[in-house]
């Protein structure tokens, strides 16, 4: 009889020892579910920083292509308004 029992009892535990991982594991997914529960504001924060980050990011672009199209805007008026006056200034010296 007491090998049956000692039997039955070997047969049990591994089983005991999966009942006690699973215990484990499952409270090991609780406790990340709860921490990502509580970082969830943080990541939510980060997340809108991105995208405010994005748009501003567009609209600098936005403004250097602005600034780069009046600079050689400026440039070439520069450059003929020199011409302009070189012509005008050599008129004048023949003259």
């Amino acid at each position: 009889m007491l090998q049956i029992t000692s039997n039955i009892v070997n047969k049990e535990n591994p089983y005991k020892k999966i009942e006690e991982d699973v215990i484990q594991l499952k409270q090991s997914f609780d406790i990340l579910n709860e921490l990502v529960h509580d970082q969830q504001h943080n990541i939510d924060t980060i997340e809108d920083f991105i995208m405010v980050s994005k748009e501003n990011t567009k609209s600098a672009l936005r403004e250097l292509k602005q600034a780069e199209e009046y600079n050689n805007n400026s440039s070439y008026f520069s450059y003929y308004a020199s011409g302009f006056f070189a012509v005008i200034l050599l008129f004048l010296i023949k003259k």
